[in-house]
């Protein structure tokens, strides 16, 4: 009856489970309203620059969207293109990305960064022999720095860029300007940066959403399988004989020295010798005496055998220990019946 309720306790709990499966998986798996972030390429809000990313793939030029940290930039191969649409706020490349960004440029690339306040990004500070390539009454637009065999382009309107104002104004030929400034035409990679917009690749960005709770499913139905089946995982437990001194162990030593040997004959009469100190000490049957003279005391004290069943046991023992060999279905009937005897004068 315990048996059956535990069963049931057991389904029902399973049951619950997956109905829990079933409604994690729903809302997990409802999409939500897309929120995206200022400036970002995939996004069609005012602030985004989605159009700007469509123009140059309608362009075809080769254009892809970058999510990786710097030091993933392709060093090898020049004149590639990185462009940074105004980094999402407080934003500063450590010294290890600030060399995998000089890196790149110095390779024979380029990287145009749209920013307000460049200061804190790439240790920007004003230089003169900066080359300015766009300017107006309020001073340059877009300076023009140097990098080993490639350049950095600073240019401090992003909001040119987005979605509500790239239509507005010259802002597309100012644009077109900066990107025939680094030769885009014969670019080998354009990589627009989403990094720094907190896009980077993570297990949940590479992976759909379902195929992640199908295996977080599948690892607690495992769990509770191997839960069920009894399966315990720690450390071996090692039995105690492996570890602990017995007193009888110089004698299973013994006794498996003799049988490995075969050596049949020593084992039995040695069994016979210790039974015949055993029937002096209880019996009072000398330990000299022959086992054929022993038939009298064995008559009076061995009660459970008949007297004639007592001197054919004799006259077996006499002659089996007599012999030059004996074999192993002899040895096992005359040592089960040498520890029956003995057991018998022990327990009187």
């Amino acid at each position: 009856m315990q048996i059956a309720t535990a069963k049931k306790r057991t389904w029902l709990g399973l049951i619950m489970l997956l109905l829990l499966f079933f409604l994690s998986s729903h809302f997990v798996l409802t999409p939500e309203p897309s929120e995206y972030p200022s400036y970002a390429s995939n996004s069609p809000a005012p602030n985004g620059v989605k159009a700007f990313y469509t123009y140059l793939e309608k362009e075809k030029l080769p254009v892809k969207r970058w999510f990786y940290s710097a030091d993933l930039l392709p060093k090898n191969d020049g004149n590639q293109l990185l462009m940074m649409i105004e980094p999402k706020k407080m934003y500063f490349p450590n010294k290890a990305e600030q060399k995998s960004y000089e890196e790149f440029m110095k390779a024979g690339n380029s990287i145009i960064l749209f920013t307000k306040k460049p200061q804190g990004i790439f240790n920007f500070k004003k230089e003169n022999d900066e080359e300015i390539l766009l300017s107006n009454d309020d001073g340059p637009i877009a300076i023009k720095r140097s990098f080993g065999k490639g350049q950095l382009i600073v240019a401090n309107n992003p909001e040119s860029l987005t979605n509500e104002n790239i239509l507005m104004h010259d802002h597309i030929p100012l644009m077109i300007s900066l990107l025939n400034a680094v030769d885009i035409k014969n670019a080998g990679a354009i990589w627009i940066d989403e990094y720094t917009h907190g896009f980077g690749k993570t297990a949940s960005s590479v992976y759909p959403k379902w195929l992640l709770l199908l295996s977080v499913q599948a690892a607690i139905l495992i769990g509770l399988w191997l839960w069920l089946e009894g399966k315990r995982f720690g450390p071996i437990l090692r039995p105690r004989e492996e570890f602990v001194r017995f007193t009888d162990e110089r004698i299973q030593a013994l006794a498996a020295w003799y049988m490995r040997c075969q050596l049949y004959k020593d084992s039995l009469f040695i069994q016979a010798d210790y039974l015949k100190f055993v029937l002096q000490e209880r019996w009072g049957v000398p330990y000299k005496t022959d086992w054929n003279d022993s038939g009298d005391v064995l008559e009076r004290k061995w009660v459970t055998r008949s007297a004639q069943e007592i001197r054919q046991f004799l006259h077996d023992l006499t002659l089996v220990l007599k012999k030059e060999n004996i074999s192993k279905q002899e040895y096992l009937l005359w040592s089960k019946k040498l520890e029956q005897l003995r057991k018998e004068v022990e327990e009187e």
